[in-house]
């Protein structure tokens, strides 16, 4: 009987040649499936045990080769053709006998995988390998059967299944006395091997769940052998069951949370194409050929879009569903790392060495030294020094000393309690502090965008020595140097530049309110308003100080004219005329060598 059922399905193939084994098994159902579900049907049959898969192949032990043999005179593919010779390879390798005694009987899936792969030109799959031995078609009369609880080790055995023999239910029994023997020899749990198994996770969480879990099913003196307090065990598995209810209402929120949204998204999209339906239908004589065919793909594309999110809320099909519980996974993971479940605490840890106190001190002093006014659009600190991050270390450890605290070793401490610069950055996830004040650089020249203020300074001063050097002695009275600009009003006692401009630092309040204010000018009317236009003429010599030299001011004299800024303004003919009025009251300013002539005298030359 089974000769004719092999015989059966190899004339099948012979009158339909172009059908492949697959198509075959599917023609003889009642109702067509897929490849995938038909895959998932077989793998469900063949389950008989946990470690235990059974072939769904039909025909016996002894008409499985002739079987095979029938498939492969019929097929054509060359990739099936490696397939069944494989398969073949294998089952002749399992009823081999040796020395004229009784078969193998068995052989380990990774030899068999090895041999199949032998028949291959590419390397096959080890999953497609195993459904194929448990295929209904083509499949082997065999069980495949994992011991790896057994010898704690990966290892499966391909196993004959002889017709009548009743081999599934030996094996079931066997392997049920196995697993409860093997249950007997556990690993037995000392304080070392707990201790060791806790060092070993990456978050506290989890280190608490441990703990959790021996105080379940432990006593008091049981967990304290094995090196936990019993009262913090007790206290953990309360936490550790709360945060399982937050997490468990978090998935339930996160769910509702999705539904609303994509409720929402539906009805956005649903207007959308309502919109678009509307202008096509008004416009459909007005517009051009190409642009109702952009506005119907556009229509296409959104009602794909609407079809795509009802099919997630209805939950359709499996993939919609893993798509829905992936957003509710996601949603439910940012909920509780918001609410901070399974962390710890924020106070805990060890106590911060800079407090809010000391913040609001330091973002006061910077106040003290820090003035905005209209003309240059920010605030800058004053200093008559270059800004230091060591500025803060003294001004804080100065209040600690008074209050009688500890004083701050590093100033790096305090500064990092600024405002981030990149506020995207990891350093500005893990920043700590109120970012009450904030690191600028200084602005540029209005002059030379390109250029600092370091390098245009570099620039005069290596004029200055240029002019001033002792091989050009000779020549000093000739040097006529001249610095002439528009000032604004800064505050009282303090220095208009910065020295030594390079790496500067500008600190200011992140709050741009708490600078002082400054005023534009005197009078609230606007044609009252006064520029005060300085000229400061000079003569700089240099002398040697410690066989180095350095340029020294011989003659300073400044010069400021008033202007109203309403009518006068500033340009380069307001500033020659300013010029020629110094020429005219200050004549002994521009002479090389001083003369008898009279001052009124030198004003008419």
């Amino acid at each position: 009987m089974a000769e004719d059922l092999c015989r059966g399905t190899s004339a099948s193939l012979v009158e339909h040649p172009d059908l492949s084994e697959e198509e075959t098994f599917s023609k003889a159902s009642k109702t067509p499936k897929t490849w995938s579900e038909k895959r998932t049907d077989i793998r469900r049959s063949a389950r008989v045990h946990d470690h235990i898969l059974v072939s769904q192949q039909t025909c016996s032990l002894e008409n499985n080769i002739a079987r095979l043999e029938g498939l492969l005179a019929v097929c054509k593919s060359k990739s099936k053709r490696e397939h069944l010779e494989g398969l073949i390879a294998i089952l002749l390798t399992l009823t081999a006998c040796e020395d004229g005694c009784e078969p193998v009987g068995f052989i380990e899936f990774n030899e068999a995988y090895h041999l199949y792969s032998g028949y291959h030109k590419t390397v096959p799959d080890i999953d497609n390998f195993r459904d194929s031995l448990l295929h209904p078609v083509h499949g082997l009369c065999v069980c495949v059967v994992n011991t790896e609880y057994l010898h704690h080790v990966q290892q499966r055995l391909i196993v004959l299944k002889p017709h009548g023999t009743g081999l599934v239910n030996i094996l079931k029994a066997f392997l049920n006395d196995a697993s409860e023997q093997s249950m007997d020899s556990r690993q037995y749990l000392n304080a070392e091997v707990v201790q060791g198994i806790i060092q070993s996770m990456d978050t506290e969480y989890d280190k608490k769940c441990v703990r959790a879990l021996l105080a379940c099913e432990k006593s008091r003196s049981q967990i304290y052998d094995l090196g936990i307090k019993p009262q913090v065990a007790v206290n953990t598995l309360w936490s550790v069951l709360e945060a399982s209810r937050e997490a468990k209402n978090a998935k339930i929120a996160a769910e509702d949370m999705i539904n609303l949204r994509l409720e929402r998204k539906a009805e956005l999209i649903k207007e959308e194409v309502k919109i678009t339906k509307e202008h096509l239908h008004a416009k459909k004589e007005l517009l051009s050929e190409p642009r109702l065919k952009e506005l119907e793909e556009k229509q296409q594309i959104l009602e794909e879009r609407l079809s795509d999110v009802k099919r997630l809320l209805q939950k359709d099909d499996k993939y919609a569903q893993r798509r829905f519980q992936q957003s509710v996974k996601r949603k439910a993971d940012s909920l509780l790392e918001e609410n901070r479940v399974k962390k710890r605490k924020l106070g805990g840890g060890a106590p911060r060495q800079v407090d809010t106190d000391d913040e609001e001190f330091l973002v006061k002093c910077i106040e003290e030294k820090t003035a905005a006014h209209g003309r240059r659009h920010d605030m800058v600190m004053y200093l008559n020094h270059r800004v230091k991050v060591s500025d803060f270390l003294s001004v804080t450890n100065y209040k600690r000393l008074k209050e009688g605290k500890r004083l701050i070793r590093s100033a790096t401490t305090l500064y990092n309690r600024g405002r981030p610069k990149n506020v995207r950055s990891i350093a500005a996830r893990r920043h700590i502090g109120s970012s009450l004040f904030c690191c600028k650089k200084p602005p540029k020249s209005e002059d030379v965008i390109n250029e600092c203020t370091h390098h245009q300074r570099a620039h005069k001063k290596n004029v200055l020595y240029e002019m001033g050097s002792l091989e050009h002695k000779d020549q000093w009275k000739f040097n006529f140097i001249i610095s002439q600009d528009d000032k604004a009003y800064v505050r009282a006692g303090t220095s208009v530049g910065f020295d030594k401009a390079r790496n500067q630092k500008i600190i200011q309040p992140s709050d741009t309110t708490k600078a002082r204010s400054l005023p534009k000018y005197d009078f609230p009317e606007a044609k009252l308003n006064i520029t005060p236009a300085s000229h400061r003429i000079m003569m700089r010599e240099c002398t040697l100080v410690n066989d180095e030299e350095k340029l020294t001011t011989r003659e300073d004299q400044s010069i400021v004219f008033m202007r109203p800024k309403f009518y006068i303004g500033s340009s380069g003919s307001t500033w020659m005329n300013e010029q020629m009025e110094i020429r005219s009251m200050e004549p002994a300013l521009y002479e090389v060598a001083p003369t008898t002539y009279s001052k009124d005298r030198k004003s008419v030359v």
